[in-house]
């Protein structure tokens, strides 16, 4: 498969907690709208405690993101992960009545990193 020797690609640059570039694009075959997991992986490996042997190395999600931008050689990836948020408002026309809305919140990457691993899901 040619993802195997492409990816874990590396995010190159934080814009913000919700958005990041990572160092794979057009000449990668990325694609607007392709999702990709940001994760690190353990320091320590595993082993299977069965019959010790390597099991490899956890990857510790940080989130999920879509790509929002391709470039020859780079992607744009925004976090794609939302969580809905109660508001509790009073109504305009009876101030003793509460009302709530839900609106979606977008939840950023857990503290991205320029290093940390990136593939797509």
């Amino acid at each position: 498969m040619v993802e195997d020797k492409i990816y874990p690609a590396l995010v190159v640059k934080v814009i913000d907690p919700y958005t990041v570039v990572i160092n794979r694009g057009l000449d990668s075959d990325v694609m607007m709208g392709k999702e990709f997991m940001i994760y690190v992986e353990s320091k320590e490996p595993i082993v299977n405690p069965e019959d010790g042997l390597l099991l490899g190395f956890l990857e510790i999600p940080k989130g999920t993101g879509e790509v929002i931008n391709v470039q020859e050689k780079m992607s744009l990836i925004e976090s794609n992960k939302e969580v809905n948020e109660r508001t509790t408002y009073t109504n305009q026309f009876d101030p003793f009545r509460e009302q709530s809305r839900v609106t979606p919140k977008k939840i950023p990457f857990k503290d991205p990193r320029v290093g940390d691993k990136a593939k797509p899901i």
